[in-house]
């Protein structure tokens, strides 16, 4: 359920694995050992299953307002997370520093900047694009 919206968990039930890209599910399994390395640290994609206020940083239904029509988290193929502990910016350089390590070679994107000001969480695609590298881009 963390990496879904509600309605399509409620609606799929465990089958909504069938909607996540699975080189993003190993990208974010990858951060999540990274992080882990040196103190346990909890990451957040969605937290609505249990009580909490995200549900839509994950894979977004058709019905989700949020973000653009063609967005690739309608695909399965975006996460946004937190990482407790970590501010954005350290885990998104700790990315970068990764990118060309086994785990992070399906990364193709990451947000950086919104309005000009750095975000207060992570973004991550694989969406295809020529790039040699991790793409940072602003909203």
């Amino acid at each position: 359920p963390e990496l879904v919206d509600r309605e399509t968990y409620l609606f799929y039930g465990d089958k909504a694995w069938e909607f996540l890209d699975p080189r993003l599910l190993y990208s974010l399994d990858s951060i999540w050992e990274m992080v882990n390395r040196t103190k346990r640290r909890r990451v957040f994609v969605n937290n609505w299953f249990w009580g909490g206020n995200r549900q839509w940083s994950g894979f977004r239904s058709t019905t989700c307002i949020l973000g653009a029509n063609n967005s690739p988290h309608r695909r399965g193929q975006a996460y946004d997370f937190i990482v407790e502990g970590l501010h954005a910016h350290e885990v998104r350089d700790r990315i970068i520093s990764y990118q060309f390590c086994e785990g992070f070679q399906y990364i193709t994107r990451m947000e950086h900047l919104k309005n000009g000001v750095p975000i207060s969480w992570v973004h991550i695609d694989c969406v295809n694009i020529e790039s040699d590298g991790i793409y940072l881009f602003n909203v």
